[in-house]
């Protein structure tokens, strides 16, 4: 992954079933222990049901996640 505050990536982590209840696609898994950005997840306006990671440098040049929209274009992560 590249260590850049331009890069968001996408997880596959989403709250689409339920709000605030995040879950793995491929396996439907509950997530735990997710490290959120700070102020997130915020429920963005309009389709924020998508998690991704997101490079902060403000929180210790750390990859943190952040809730966003479904349909936003950016890098993924595949297992």
């Amino acid at each position: 992954v590249v260590n850049s505050a331009f890069t968001d990536v996408m997880t596959g982590l989403n709250d689409r079933n339920e709000e605030g209840e995040y879950v793995w696609v491929e396996s439907g898994e509950k997530a735990k222990n997710i490290n959120w950005l700070k102020g997130d997840p915020n429920g963005s306006p309009g389709d924020g049901d998508c998690a991704r990671l997101k490079f902060s440098a403000r929180e210790g040049n750390t990859w943190k996640f952040a809730d966003g929209g479904c349909r936003d274009r950016y890098n993924f992560i595949c297992e």
